[in-house]
């Protein structure tokens, strides 16, 4: 029979000689993660925006931090991403606070794009790892509300810096503040 990781075009082959074949098919070797994500930034991020590649390349030194850059590419499974995904979440983010799933979340989009590279190159098959993994609950932001709103919230007392700023975030501006 076949290996387990043969090519589509390996058995292919086998297939059609009637799983006679006078040689075993070669077993491809499966190249690490630096490796699939080097050849994904070289080739397949052609006219792409420049911004998305910087997040993409963002995305993809903490997966290389946290799963580790010489880890071999077909190794990844859904217990490795559900064991990111906790440790991500508990590092800090964005005005003290720790990373979110909404960033995850995206983070694990930029990954599933190198799956389906990597599929198409034979180095792995099947849906991408990150499906099924959960994540925590999204914290929700403040509603939209406007000037006099978020100044009446925040004179009443008792929030830090970082919770007043989400507040002026969620600014709604009236017509008389926008002209």
């Amino acid at each position: 029979g076949l290996p387990p990781q043969a090519t589509r075009e390996q058995t292919l082959q086998f297939i059609l000689s009637g799983g006679a074949l006078a040689n075993k098919p070669q077993m491809m070797e499966c190249p690490d993660i630096e490796a699939v994500f080097g050849e994904y930034f070289q080739t397949y991020t052609v006219g792409k925006e420049d911004t998305t590649i910087q997040g993409e390349s963002i995305h993809a030194s903490h997966f290389k931090r946290l799963l580790g850059s010489t880890t071999p590419f077909s190794s990844m499974n859904p217990d490795r991403f559900q064991s990111y995904a906790t440790k991500r979440s508990k590092e800090d983010g964005l005005r003290g606070r720790k990373v979110s799933p909404e960033t995850i979340k995206k983070e694990f989009r930029t990954f599933n794009q190198i799956w389906k590279m990597a599929v198409t190159k034979g180095y792995v098959t099947g849906p991408s790892p990150t499906k099924g993994v959960k994540l925590a609950l999204i914290d929700e932001k403040p509603p939209f509300m406007t000037w006099d709103e978020i100044e009446t919230i925040i004179k009443r007392g008792g929030l830090t810096d970082d919770q007043q700023k989400e507040y002026w975030d969620s600014l709604f501006l009236d017509e008389q503040q926008v002209l």
